[in-house]
């Protein structure tokens, strides 16, 4: 002992095996509160900062990793937490289209598949067994489905008229088979609405668009329509009176409504052929006859040779004899004699209403 007072101090060092503990929660389902799945305990340093790793849980994402101070009195406790993965669900409604149905659920969630339903198709379940609980991946699920094997559908039959409308003549009401495909061709009743020269098979149509060939929806709406036209034909007015020819395209069996025409110094007669009440099955032609007017006064021009060997317009060579007839018909002329004169030949002419016309023999 030295025979001085004397300070002596401690020395310390980190102790090596200091534990400290790593605890992994899991959340739990519908909820945001966690369940703690596992602890671990490991020793270090006093005083030292480790990084502890995370674990890895199928459906669980894994959080970043944390730094944690060893505590010398080794309380030190870090804590991970795992939050539950959400996936889709997908549910196709397949063949008979639509929407499909899409849920997010987290992992774990019950599954719980939607009701499919299509007029004309019968539900058969889906591609694959559906599974019970969500899983760690998006799962897509297409619905199967069977034909309705009486799926309804009606044909309708169209004439068209002598207005242009198509009427409706006739309906049938059938059933087939879902997505089935109906030739056109077969649906057809000439017998029965195709005349010769009046109507003939068009078209069959669904929805306003030609088809050769129709499918039967299952949702029973197919419409077909079966459609026959009417035959047109010309009608054409000749009104013989210098105007051009007054045509008019009909249907077969359509009313005939003849024009009304004028021709000056003339009474309209009728016209040739006689007009019948409707179109029939051919193109026709029309011509008007007219009454000319009687008592019209004209003049039949005699003109003798000058000696220089011309034709004077005036004077004692020439020569107007007054006649009248009818307008319309042919006038009648009649060469003269004079000595040393030899006539020409000539025409006749129409006579014109008013009598202005000459015949120069």
């Amino acid at each position: 002992m030295p025979n001085i007072d004397t300070n002596i101090y401690a020395t310390w060092v980190p102790a090596t095996d200091t534990p400290y503990t790593v605890e992994h929660y899991q959340q739990k389902l519908g909820s945001s509160e966690y369940e703690l799945v596992d602890r671990e305990t490991f020793k270090g340093i006093t005083d030292s900062t480790v990084t502890p790793l995370t674990k890895s849980y199928t459906g669980f994402k894994t959080p970043n990793t944390e730094k944690l101070v060893i505590k010398a009195d080794g309380s030190s406790v870090l804590r991970y937490y795992y939050d539950r993965q959400s996936h889709s669900v997908t549910f196709n409604p397949g063949e008979v289209g639509g929407e499909p149905v899409v849920t997010r659920l987290k992992y774990g969630s019950t599954i719980t598949a939607p009701q499919f339903a299509a007029k004309g198709y019968i539900f058969r379940g889906w591609d694959k067994t559906v599974s019970t609980y969500m899983g760690d991946q998006d799962l897509t699920y297409t619905a199967v489905w069977e034909k309705e094997p009486n799926a309804e559908y009606r044909i309708e039959y169209y004439v068209q008229q002598t207005d242009g409308r198509f009427v409706l003549q006739e309906v049938v009401y059938c059933t087939g088979k879902t997505g089935d495909s109906i030739n056109a061709s077969d649906l057809r009743k000439d017998a029965k609405y195709a005349e010769e020269g009046v109507t003939s098979f068009r078209n069959v149509t669904v929805g306003g668009e030609p088809k050769d060939a129709v499918t039967i929806s299952g949702d029973g709406k197919t419409v077909i329509k079966v459609n026959y036209k009417r035959e047109q034909y010309t009608v054409t007015f000749n009104p013989e009176n210098g105007t051009q020819s007054i045509v008019y395209t009909l249907y077969s069996g359509a009313e005939i409504k003849a024009p009304t025409v004028t021709r000056t110094g003339f009474t309209f007669n009728s016209w040739y052929p006689e007009v019948p009440a409707t179109v029939c099955t051919k193109n026709l032609s029309f011509k008007a006859q007219w009454d000319g007017k009687e008592g019209v006064t004209y003049r039949v021009k005699h003109i003798r040779q000058d000696l220089d060997g011309t034709y004077p317009d005036d004077g004692e060579l020439v020569e107007y004899v007054e006649m009248t007839g009818t307008s319309g018909n042919y006038t009648i002329g009649r060469e003269k004699a004079y000595e040393g004169f030899t006539a020409l030949e000539f025409s006749q002419q129409l006579i014109e209403y008013d009598g202005s016309n000459s015949v120069i023999p």
